[in-house]
């Protein structure tokens, strides 16, 4: 029996009685919902890649379990971290100086396969690394642009019928492949908009959005997580526009291109493939 003793820590009961306690990050208690998650671990990712960081949201576990229930239901991290990246596009005075573009591989008996390729579904892609290409990258993948939500889900729709099924005794419609998607965030700061854009960011991250009001009818615990987390995410803003303004000061006047992926991972079943008699 598993019990969740507290937001980091598990206690593990074996069928002898023996008890252990394991430590993580956070726990949630099955009684979270898939906004709770998106609140704490969804937001702040969507965060860090404005700011211009790296981020990845990686679902692990065995079959059935729900990996692609909190990924991509109706209310799922895809949905809410997405939206939450575009109206924040949208709220931005310079908007227009963003690009969006995702690819949607699979990985399948330990082969890449471009899932959004228009012809070349069936070629292997090969991993390469280049400093100039930000470090390891997949060789001739397709990239894709999207300017807004329903032009991501339309794309990872189309690429989730590419993807290798199989019947398992564990889950009839069982991916039997991992499913990546890489949307890159890039941005262009400089030029006659440096400044403008530049006061903007910075008021940006003196705000909350409003965390004590939304908060209000959750209870204490929820709540001052809640808090903590808009903290976080203010400091985060405050030091990426630190570090923004730097690069502008360093180019007198030129511009600055900001990149950075936000990397969406769905295992497939944890589980050996035997047990779950998959052909």
């Amino acid at each position: 029996a598993i019990e969740c003793v507290d937001r980091d820590e598990i206690s593990v009961t074996d069928e002898r009685g023996k008890c252990a306690s394991y430590g993580f990050d956070r726990v949630f208690p099955t009684t979270a919902t898939n906004a709770n998650l998106f609140e704490e671990v969804g937001r702040p990712l969507v965060t860090s890649v404005l700011c211009g960081y790296h981020s990845t949201l990686m679902a692990y576990g065995q079959t059935g379990s729900g990996k692609t229930h909190s990924l991509a239901s109706g209310d799922g991290l895809i949905n809410q971290m997405l939206g939450h990246l575009y109206r924040s596009i949208d709220e931005d005075a310079a908007a227009e100086f963003y690009r969006v573009t995702i690819s949607y591989v699979q990985v399948y008996n330990e082969r890449v396969y471009d899932l959004l390729h228009p012809t070349e579904t069936e070629r292997a892609l090969p991993l390469r690394e280049s400093m100039a290409q930000g470090g390891v990258y997949l060789e001739g993948v397709s990239e894709h642009r999207a300017t807004s939500l329903p032009d991501v889900l339309d794309l990872l729709a189309f690429g989730r019928t590419r993807l290798h099924f199989a019947e398992t005794r564990m889950n009839r419609h069982s991916s039997r492949s991992h499913a990546v998607c890489v949307i890159k965030v890039e941005r262009t700061v400089g030029g006659p908009v440096a400044a403008e854009l530049s006061s903007v960011l910075a008021a940006d991250s003196q705000r909350t959005d409003g965390i004590e009001g939304l908060r209000a009818g959750e209870d204490g615990a929820a709540h001052m997580a809640a808090v903590e987390a808009a903290s976080d995410e203010a400091d985060e803003r405050a030091a990426a526009q630190l570090a923004l303004s730097h690069a502008l000061d360093a180019t007198s006047g030129g511009e600055v291109a900001v990149s950075a992926r936000l990397t969406l991972v769905d295992l497939a079943g944890s589980e050996r493939v035997k047990r779950t008699g998959a052909s």
